[in-house]
Order: C-alpha cells, then structure tokens, then sequence
C-alpha cells in the first residue's frame, strides 16, 4: 500500500534535488526509488525518463532471473538488469512481451476496451440518461465492456444509483425473484429431512420427560393427525393460554408439532407453485 507523501518528506525530497542530488542517489526514509522517482516527476523537479528499449542481453538476464523465481520488484530495486535503470512497470511490460506473465492477464491485457474518438462522451452521455433504468452488465454488454468499468464510471460522474434505486431495476427484480426461488426450493426440498431430525429428536425428549420422576404425573395426549401419543407439554403441541376464575388454562391443539410443521410444508409448497408457476421437483 502506497501512503501518502508528507509535507516534511517532499521538502526533503526539494531540498536533496536542489542540492544537485541525482535522483538515482536520493534517499527518503521508507520510501522506495521508484516512489521518490514517481514524486519528483509529479512535482516537476525531474523531466520524464526517456531510457532506451530493454536489449537482447537484459532479454536472456531477465529469463534466467524469471527461472529463479525473482519478482518484478525485487529485480527492479536492486538493480538487477544494470544501467540505465529499470522501473517495475518496464519489467512488468517486458514480461508481457516475453510473455512470461500470467494468461489471464495477457488476456485482459488485449481484451482492453479503446475508446475511439466520440465514443467515451457518448457513453458518458448514455450513462447519465440511463444509469437508472438498466443495470450495469446491461450497458457493459451494450458498450463492449466489463460491468467494473460502467460502475466505476458511474461513480465518477455521480450517477451510481443506490441501492433502493437498483432494485426497482427490472433486470435487478428478476435477479431477485430468481434468488429467491431457489432459496425456496431448496427449503422445500429440505422438508423430509428436516422433520425426521425434528421428530428424532422429539422422540428421544418424550422418553426422557417419561422417565424423570414428578410430584404431577405427567399426562398423554393423542394427535389425531399422525395417532402417536405425545406428552401433554408445550415442547409437542401448541397452546394458547387463557384466564379463568379458577386461573390460567392452557388450551392444546389437536395435532402434534410434527403434523403442524407438515401441514405448514403443503401450504408453502402450494404458494410456491403459484407463485412462480411451475411444480416442486
């Protein structure tokens, strides 16, 4: 990560060029020669390095220093290639060249959009017209370009919609709606599993409830759905209380929570299916 010059740093760096220093020679502390090179053009105290093409024997140098597995940087930094000296990006583009950088970014490296000439305004033009009408991989698609360039772009010109925004996007809504099925679907589909677990475990708490020793002994109740008998008790019915002149009774379904959880499975398989027009397979 690259922090920031300050002002103390670039005075040291005025001062040492001043004093007839070559840039070469100069030293910040915790800075880097092509970080000072970098400041010093950028403040106009050196005129751009013009260093002449990168020869046939840095070419084979450059080949065995790649075989020893150097980096870009420690090559650059130490000096490696010789004089005249050799910033990271020209080993970088060197590389490229000698085709010794990775394929996926050769690849992007020429599959780099060139705007020619009206063709950037006009997309500047389209993006503030229609930034809230499509989405971004609509216009990368439209424009021959990666989304990471539209949303970029949008941002530069301030037209990056929000997030509220982009939803009323169709593109986006059917995005979501498309989620948002499958995420049922799987649910769904998880249903068998899960109820077995569910009554698994229900099984193993009535036989431990069964065994404990009460002051009340602990009652039956039957579930008409499934016709198991079932401890009277919260974990296996729903309830609902109410008050009454003797004080509170509880009132228990007729069904057990397994057959609850099944009937509550068909009606969302059949709002599924509605909803979204196709049956659960």
């Amino acid at each position: 990560m690259c922090f920031r010059w300050t002002k103390t740093e670039t005075e040291e760096l005025k001062r040492q060029i001043s004093l007839g220093i070559n840039i070469y020679d100069v030293k910040i502390t915790g800075r880097l020669w092509d970080g000072i090179r970098r400041k010093a053009k950028r403040v106009k105290l050196i005129a751009p390095l013009r260093n002449p093409p990168i020869t046939d024997a840095q070419k084979e140098k450059l080949r065995e220093l790649r075989k020893q597995g150097l980096t870009v940087w420690q090559i650059s930094e130490f000096d490696m290639l010789g004089l005249p000296r050799r910033t990271v990006s020209a080993i970088q583009h060197a590389f490229s060249r000698m085709e010794f950088v990775d394929a996926n970014r050769s690849k992007g490296a020429r599959n780099r959009k060139c705007w020619l000439n009206g063709e950037k305004q006009a997309f500047d033009t389209f993006l503030r017209r229609n930034s809230l009408k499509l989405a971004p991989q609509q216009i990368a698609k439209r424009f021959g370009v990666v989304a990471e360039t539209v949303t970029a772009r949008q941002r530069q010109l301030r037209v990056r919609p929000s997030l509220t925004a982009n939803r009323q996007i169709s593109y986006f809504k059917k995005k979501i709606r498309e989620a948002n099925r499958v995420r049922s679907r799987k649910m769904l589909l998880n249903f068998e599993e899960y109820v077995a677990k569910k009554e698994k475990r229900l099984e193993a708490l009535a036989e431990k409830l069964r065994g404990q020793k009460r002051l009340l002994e602990l009652q039956e109740k039957y579930c008409k759905g499934c016709g198991k008998i079932w401890p009277r008790h919260k974990k296996f019915f729903f309830h609902a209380t109410y008050k009454t002149s003797f004080g509170t009774s509880w009132h228990f379904v007729h069904d057990c929570k397994i057959c609850a959880s099944k009937q509550c499975h068909q009606e969302k398989v059949a709002k599924y299916e509605k909803k979204y027009s196709q049956k659960l397979e």
